[in-house]
């Protein structure tokens, strides 16, 4: 189990327990509410109870004096009646509050209508001057109904101070156990989130740390292959220009021709390879550059195919003239890496097209080989993208499609893969220049460094043999 699952869980038990006692003392604390409002009531009703009988028991005595006396005890004796009906009154209304909370027993109930009834009686013949017929419904009926009453509500006041009581142990006993809880969790949680702070603080540490040796290991390996292309151009560079110049030297006899065509072909693809390792290599440093100027489609398409059509790979080239904004070396760049890739990897016939399309100019390099496997088509223009233990690419380091990608975006177009009907397309959109039609009919008309417009050393194709 994690540590962070560890802590979690901890968290979330002391939680249930906090929440668990906050409830506990919440619900004690409704529940000795209650009691306390109840023994009120009950207190109260006791209460009124006894000065309710003890007036009317005191109201039914001054009339006894009257009569035995002859004194006037009609005045004292009104007010002892009127306090005694006012009593009844109140004692009424609270033991209806006593049945609203569910405390009413039916012993209670029939003692107290018993009471209030004969109570009433009494009060009405000590009223009407009927003083001895008082005191016996007093003696007979109300006495005996207020002694039941008084025992059944001073019973129900010891139950809910009882429960009062015990409501509150219950709180204070929660109460005692929040206290220690928190008296005991926070210091813990408070070490727990210390150290927990420390060991992420370690750990980011311990990150940056392996993300500065990292970058340090991957500016090194930048550096060198920077560096490593640029020692190896010069001796390529004069490899290849010494091989063609041995393939059109008259002194060489064929099998020479044909070796010295080995090693042409094989240096310009050691080239591309050192080519495609300096340009990631400045990718990987953002330090390439793109110098955008106005190009004409077909003026550079002479010196791309024409080293392909020396190694005996013939390239058939329709290019339709327009001008595109990108840049030069890069376009070469993007066009050589597919050409190559469809001479080595594709079919027998490779071609090559250029047309306009909407804003855009679209580059078209074809061949009629089998294609990529469809389960790498998701991946392929990532860097380094293998199939199985196989470069997706056999023969190369699996950076040039790549570096085609990043090539084409950077001059602002997009490159995307098809196969249908037997041919593997790589379709390559850059943006057409922004130019009105005389300022282009000039462009196109104007002589180009590199060969003309018609391209000699390519080998035209039939346009009704559409890719």
């Amino acid at each position: 189990m994690s540590r962070g699952l560890v802590i979690t869980s901890i968290v979330a038990a002391v939680l249930f327990i906090v929440s668990g006692v906050v409830f506990a003392v919440s619900e004690g604390t409704r529940r000795i509410t209650a009691h306390a409002q109840t023994l009120h009531i009950v207190d109260d009703a006791l209460l009124v109870a006894n000065t309710t009988q003890a007036q009317a028991a005191f109201a039914v005595h001054l009339g006894q004096v009257e009569t035995q006396f002859r004194a006037d005890t009609s005045e004292s004796r009104a007010d002892n009646v009127a306090g005694a009906r006012d009593g009844l009154d109140l004692l009424g209304n609270g033991l209806a509050l006593l049945a609203d909370r569910d405390r009413m027993s039916p012993e209670v109930e029939a003692d107290a209508a018993t009471f209030i009834s004969s109570t009433g009686r009494v009060l009405d013949l000590v009223e009407a001057g009927s003083f001895t017929e008082a005191q016996d419904l007093a003696s007979a009926e109300a006495n005996p109904a207020y002694s039941s009453l008084v025992g059944h509500l001073s019973s129900e006041l010891e139950f809910q101070r009882s429960a009062v009581f015990a409501s509150d142990s219950r709180v204070a006993w929660f109460g005692d156990l929040a206290r220690l809880l928190v008296a005991l969790l926070i210091p813990l949680a408070i070490i727990v989130i210390y150290r927990e702070i420390v060991r992420r603080q370690q750990r980011q540490a311990e990150l940056e740390v392996r993300i500065d040796a990292e970058r340090e290991v991957s500016k090194a390996r930048d550096d060198f292959v920077a560096n490593a292309s640029h020692e190896f151009r010069t001796p390529l560079t004069s490899i290849y220009g010494l091989s063609q110049l041995l393939e059109d030297h008259p002194g060489v006899d064929e099998e020479g021709r044909e070796l010295a065509g080995m090693i042409s072909n094989e240096a310009a693809d050691l080239s591309r390879m050192v080519e495609d390792l300096l340009t990631t290599a400045r990718l990987e440093a953002d330090a390439l550059s793109f110098q955008r100027e106005q190009v004409l489609t077909h003026e550079d398409i002479d010196d791309i195919v024409r080293p392909f059509n020396r190694s005996g790979t013939p390239v058939e080239v329709r290019v339709k003239p327009a001008v595109v904004r990108v840049d030069r070396l890069r376009q070469r760049q993007v066009l050589r890496n597919l050409i190559s890739n469809a001479r080595k990897y594709g079919g027998d016939t490779i071609r090559v097209t250029g047309e306009k399309n909407g804003d855009w100019f679209e580059w078209v390099v074809a061949d009629n080989g089998d294609g990529i496997p469809e389960e790498l088509h998701g991946r392929l223009f990532e860097r380094f993208m293998h199939q199985g233990t196989n470069v997706s690419v056999p023969g190369g380091v699996g950076l040039g499609l790549s570096i085609v990608r990043a090539l084409v975006e950077g001059m602002g177009g997009s490159v995307r893969y098809h196969h249908s009907d037997g041919w593997t397309q790589f379709i390559v959109q850059v943006p057409l220049a922004v130019a009105d039609a005389v300022e282009e009919k000039a462009l196109v008309a104007a002589p180009t460094t590199g060969g003309s417009f018609q391209v000699a050393a390519s080998k035209p194709f039939d346009a009704t043999d559409g890719t």
